[in-house]
Formats: structure tokens, C-alpha cells, sequence
């Protein structure tokens, strides 16, 4: 019995994506008042390929920000790189950097699972 309880939690492992840094920090970029940060992204999922990118603050409001996308492609096991810029005075009530997957309609399976990872800005 104990053998069969392991392997069902083993097969009911679930695989998310990855960001990094784990604590990013914002830095003066190329314009005047704005700050940026670089993350990247992992993709260990094979039934997705879409990541919406979000900024919150402590409290989970959501804030503007600029990327090249707000959501991104990154094919499975593939890496991406992606800048996130704010305004200096917007990036001191940021406390949060997410990632969502996308699961697009017409992939939706019975265990289709939206993951959603976030970075804690120091």
C-alpha cells in the first residue's frame, strides 16, 4: 500500500515554469526617471507557450509597467530574457513581478492547470 500512495504522488507531480532572479532589484535605465529590471523565464511545460507578465503591489493592485510584450512566447524547454521597466516614482509601491501561463482555448485539456510564479522585488 505504501508503494502505490508514492507512486501516486509521484504521477500527480505537477511542472511549472521558472523565473529568475527569485528577488530582483531595479537599476536606472537608458531614460530619465524610469528603472528597469532584467528576469528570465524557463518553460517546463509542454502544453504551454504563452506567459502573461504582471507588476503588483503588496497588496496584489496591479501596476503599469512597460516590456517588449505583456505576454511572451517562450516555447517548451526554452529560456527567455525579458526587461521590465517602470516609472522610479510607480516602482517604489511594486512589490511583485509575476508570470501567468496562457493556456489558449482550443488546447484546454481535462488537467490543463494555470501556473502563475512571482519574484519579490527587494
Amino acid at each position: 500500500m505504501k508503494k502505490f500512495i508514492i507512486l501516486l504522488f509521484i504521477s500527480m507531480s505537477s511542472v511549472a515554469h521558472e523565473m529568475t532572479p527569485t528577488y530582483p532589484s531595479w537599476s536606472p535605465s537608458h531614460i530619465d526617471k524610469v528603472v528597469k529590471t532584467q528576469m528570465r523565464i524557463f518553460n517546463q511545460r509542454a502544453d504551454v507557450e504563452y506567459f502573461e507578465i504582471q507588476v503588483f503591489t503588496p497588496d496584489w493592485e496591479s501596476l503599469g509597467f512597460v516590456s517588449t510584450y505583456n505576454i511572451i512566447n517562450v516555447p517548451y524547454l526554452e529560456t527567455l530574457d525579458f526587461d521590465v521597466y517602470m516609472l522610479e516614482a510607480t516602482s517604489i509601491s511594486a512589490e511583485y513581478i509575476c508570470t501567468t501561463s496562457k493556456i489558449r482555448s482550443g488546447d484546454i485539456i481535462q488537467t490543463s492547470l494555470a501556473s502563475k510564479i512571482c519574484s519579490k522585488i527587494k
